[in-house]
């Protein structure tokens, strides 16, 4: 006996949550709700991963993750603030070392090839390798604050017009490698000019010792025979330790140092809460304050922890609060932005840079709301939108406008909690074949503090080549063509997250921290932690028929041999599409898979009240909740126009 009439629709490529449209006009394939699923280039259905435990850090909350690299002797170290604690770890959680306290803020980190530097707006530290020993000493020496003081007496110099002094204090330690490294402050206040002398000895006090633990010397400087009030080079003269407060100047303007001139620019850093690296430098930003570390400018002492007042600038157009920076197009461009607006500055210099005013709108939402993909800088920007930019055009792409507007059974970019999104935090991952864009956002309904919805965006794309470049770029553009969001809600409320590699350059993870100081890796399995989760999607409202329809069957192909018994399937039918709609669970039953199918196939009779009339379905497939993958490769929808009767 045949029915006549039926009508077999397939969807063989899912494409993910489409929710601000008609329902009643839903395209086959998308989802309305998809709570632990994804869906990856191949376009099929799967289980989300979970994610293992690595360590507990500190009581918590965990607030920053660092990877840092060391490329100097290719060492690897995972920095994890937890609360008010800043620890190191190995990649797989042993090694555990406090290396600060007291901390208020939230850390943010940067790197060059051989130290790690952080801060949070309070504190600016740097992580150096002392001996083989991974040692925290603030970012940068201060100067010091009084000059010193001159005597004459008895000696063999001579001197036409005189000299004036100042000092500086130094940092020496050895790393590992057998490598000296030095870091150097800015001068004192110079001292009075000593006149004309005739064979005496300048005897210089007052030069106090500094209370900073990782200043071991102190550096004089002493300018050449000169008039008083002429513009002076100060020359390297005498290194003593630090502690040693007096040295007696007897030396020739043949025998000072004229490589070595006394380091004008080396500021200490200023401690802000955000930062990031541009054309060899770091940039910190404080409120509209822009400050850039040196790079050609310094000649004694390490690049990255003196900052010369030259490069310090004011954000323009008035007074406004910078949210987050980046470099983009291969670390040409500096882009600052606030809420509202992004600005881009070029050059290499104080002579050269230049800045453009608003250049492009919305802003990032928050300082780790934003992350570099091989499509171009991915944000979240505080109006509840995801976008695109390449750091050119002026209106960055939404990529969220079909998730935007609430939904009954799923959440929408509209759920995004306001008071909080500023702390939302994107990472990339790419490994293998996921290449996902990971937020970490906090939604208006959450009961406890942290984040509690993981949007997974995979992306399809085009490549080619062309004179176009996307974010850091390699010549290639990638042309998006299009964006399939599911959801991750993980089982508990996360509170901090990271790209880390396990092993240097190794397998890449997205390390996420809780509440109570838990860390844990993901994807990693599929539990979270050791908990089971259930995933569950539902397909779009459809309307296989005109008018009503007779529902028969779902059929749909897996890849598990237990799918009978592992999987559930509901279906609704309604006159119009209804998301208070009650789903009904359907019985199941294994059948031989269709011609050139390979997997697994079950079918689900939707004979049953509320499933087996009605003109619009739709179905919801629950996944295994176990430890296992599962992927849906394709779903038939049986049906017939009810008045079709049967042959």
């Amino acid at each position: 006996m045949s029915i006549r009439g039926l009508k077999q629709d397939a969807i063989t490529a899912f494409q993910g949550k489409k929710i601000t449209v008609n329902l009643a006009a839903g395209e086959p394939g998308t989802l309305l709700s998809a709570k632990n699923v994804m869906v990856l280039s191949d376009n099929q259905l799967r289980r989300a991963p979970g994610y293992t435990k690595v360590a507990q850090v500190g009581a918590g909350p965990v607030k920053a993750f660092y990877d840092f690299q060391r490329n100097v002797d290719q060492k690897q170290f995972v920095f994890v603030q937890s609360g008010s604690e800043i620890y190191v770890m190995n990649a797989d959680g042993s090694g555990k070392m406090l290396l600060s306290t007291g901390e208020t803020g939230t850390h943010q980190f940067v790197c060059n090839s051989f130290i790690a530097y952080s801060s949070d707006g309070d504190n600016a530290w740097r992580y150096v390798d002392k001996a083989g020993v991974l040692t925290k000493y603030k970012w940068g020496i201060s100067a010091p604050s009084v000059a010193p003081l001159e005597s004459l007496s008895a000696g063999t110099l001579t001197l036409t017009y005189g000299r004036r002094y100042c000092f500086s204090y130094v940092s020496k330690y050895t790393d590992s490698l057998g490598i000296q490294r030095v870091s150097i402050s800015a001068p004192s206040p110079l001292s009075a000019h000593t006149g004309p002398i005739a064979s005496q000895v300048v005897n210089l006090t007052g030069l106090t010792a500094s209370a900073d633990g990782q200043v071991t010397h102190i550096w004089v400087f002493a300018t050449s025979d000169s008039p008083p009030d002429t513009s002076a080079t100060f020359y390297f003269a005498a290194e003593i330790t630090n502690g040693t407060t007096s040295w007696a100047d007897a030396l020739t303007d043949d025998q000072l140092d004229q490589t070595r001139l006394a380091p004008f620019d080396n500021n200490p850093a200023p401690p802000a809460p955000i930062l990031t690296s541009f054309q060899n430098r770091i940039v910190a930003c404080n409120g509209s304050l822009i400050q850039l570390s040196g790079y050609s400018e310094i000649t004694l002492g390490i690049p990255e922890e003196s900052w010369p007042i030259s490069l310090f600038f004011n954000l323009p157009s008035g007074k406004r609060t910078i949210s987050a920076a980046t470099s983009l197009q291969q670390g040409t461009v500096l882009a600052i932005c606030t809420q509202d607006f992004w600005y881009a500055y070029t050059g290499y210099d104080a002579t050269t840079f230049t800045e453009q005013d608003k250049i492009a709108s919305p802003g990032a939402a928050g300082p780790l709301a934003l992350v570099l993909t091989p499509l171009g800088l991915a944000y979240l920007a505080a109006n509840q939108s995801m976008r695109l930019w390449n750091g050119s055009n002026s209106q960055p792409t939404s990529i969220s406008d079909e998730i935007t507007k609430q939904l009954t059974g799923t959440y929408a970019m509209q759920d995004i909690a306001q008071a909080t999104i500023a702390d939302s935090q994107l990472c990339w991952f790419d490994y293998g074949p996921m290449n996902l864009l990971v937020a970490f956002v906090r939604t208006s309904d959450a009961t406890s503090s942290g984040f509690n919805w993981m949007q997974m965006w995979s992306f399809s794309t085009n490549a080619r080549d062309t004179s176009g470049m996307y974010g850091a770029g390699s010549g290639v553009y990638t042309q998006l063509t299009g964006t399939y969001q599911t959801d991750k809600l993980p089982s508990t409320n996360l509170t901090a997250a990271g790209s880390i590699n396990v092993g240097f350059q190794g397998e890449q993870f997205i390390f996420m921290g809780d509440t109570n100081g838990n860390v844990y890796r993901w994807p990693d399995g599929f539990l979270d932690d050791t908990n089971q989760f259930v995933g569950i999607a539902q397909m779009t409202w459809m309307l296989p028929n005109e008018g009503q329809s007779r529902y028969y069957w779902i059929d749909i192909v897996t890849d598990r041999a237990d799918a009978k018994d592992s999987f559930k399937v509901y279906a609704a039918t309604e006159d119009a599409p209804d998301q208070n709609t009650t789903p009904i669970l359907l019985s199941t039953q294994n059948i031989p898979n269709p011609v050139n199918e390979s997997g697994f196939t079950i079918r689900a009779s939707m004979n049953a009240a509320g499933a087996a009339t009605g003109k619009y379905v739709t179905a919801w497939i629950v996944f295994p909740q176990d430890s296992n993958d599962a992927a849906v490769r394709k779903i038939t929808l049986a049906s017939r126009p009810l008045n079709a009767g049967i042959a």
